[in-house]
């Protein structure tokens, strides 16, 4: 789905504080295939970095729950909604 003119592109643009930031420029004829197109290259990159060796460490989060607290909290409460 990728158009061969102008060529693809990737541009390292800088550091996160947990990534290397990259930007894919690339032109394509169908807008309405452009979330299946972006699906399609976020996975050649995954399977590219995994096959390399590269591993991405994500961010890690703690969550600590009161027990003194007078609200309740539930599992329920957590989870999001569906719209």
């Amino acid at each position: 789905m990728i158009l061969d003119t102008p060529k693809p592109d990737f541009i390292f643009q800088g550091f996160g504080n947990n990534s290397l930031n990259l930007k894919a420029r690339y032109f394509f004829n169908d807008p309405q295939q452009r979330a299946y197109l972006v699906n399609d290259l976020h996975q050649k990159v995954y399977d590219a970095f995994a096959e390399a060796g590269i591993v991405i460490a994500f961010p890690q989060l703690d969550v600590h729950l009161d027990r003194g607290s007078s609200d309740q909290v539930t599992k329920e409460a957590l989870l999001p909604t569906s719209a």
